[in-house]
C-alpha cells in the first residue's frame, strides 16, 4: 500500500512539473493605491496610500492562474503634541504579500478575472521623541476578493487593471492595482 501511494505522489509531481513547464508564465509592475495604508495627518485616522507592486503569475491550467505579488505603499511621516509640549514624529508604512488563485472569463482580446487568495499585512511605524526612537511592527493574515482584467498591448505584453478587498481580522480595505504585464515564454 505504502508502495502504491508513493508511485501515485511521485506521478502526480512529474506530471505537476511537466505541465508546468508548458504553462504561460507573466511578470508584472505598477502602481497600487490602498484605502486605509496610509495615515491623516491631523486625526491620525486611517487614510489613502499609493505605493508599487511587482508579481508573477503562472497559468496551471488553460484559464487558472497563480499569483504572488508584492505591494510597498508610501511612507507617511506626521508629528503630534504631547505632554508639556513635546513633539512626538512618527513615520509609518505598510506592505503586503499576496498569494492569488486566478480563474479567467474571457479568452479573446480582453482577459478576464476573478480572483480568491491570501493576504499578510506588515505596517511599521517608527516614533521619536529626542533622538530615542522606537519601532514597531505588526502583520496580519487574511483573505483577498477580487477582479481584475489584461488588455493585450501586444503578443506578450498588456495593461494589467485589478482591484480587490482585502480582509484582515482587524480591519478591511480595497486595493486598486494598474500596470504592465509581460509574458515571459
Amino acid at each position: 500500500m505504502k508502495k502504491q501511494i508513493l508511485i501515485i505522489t511521485f506521478t502526480l509531481i512529474v506530471s505537476n512539473i511537466y505541465a508546468q513547464e508548458q504553462g504561460i508564465f507573466r511578470l508584472n509592475g505598477g502602481l497600487a493605491y490602498g484605502t486605509k495604508l496610509g495615515v491623516d495627518k491631523t486625526t491620525l485616522e486611517n487614510k489613502g496610500a499609493f505605493g508599487f507592486n511587482i508579481g508573477a503569475e503562472y497559468l496551471i491550467y488553460d484559464k487558472i492562474g497563480v499569483a504572488i505579488s508584492y505591494s510597498q505603499f508610501s511612507k507617511q511621516k506626521y508629528s503630534s503634541s504631547s505632554f508639556q509640549g513635546m513633539t512626538i514624529e512618527t513615520k509609518s508604512w505598510g506592505s503586503t504579500i499576496d498569494f492569488d488563485l486566478r480563474y479567467y472569463f474571457l479568452s479573446e482580446n480582453i482577459l478576464a478575472y476573478g480572483l480568491i487568495g491570501y493576504s499578510n499585512l506588515r505596517a511599521t511605524a517608527e516614533t521619536s521623541l529626542f533622538g530615542s526612537g522606537t519601532k514597531l511592527t505588526a502583520t496580519e493574515n487574511g483573505i483577498n476578493l477580487g477582479v481584475g482584467t489584461i488588455i493585450p498591448i501586444s503578443d506578450k505584453a498588456g495593461v494589467n487593471i485589478q482591484g480587490k478587498w482585502q480582509k484582515w481580522p482587524d480591519e478591511d480595505q480595497f486595493v486598486f492595482n494598474t500596470g504592465i504585464t509581460f509574458q515571459v515564454n
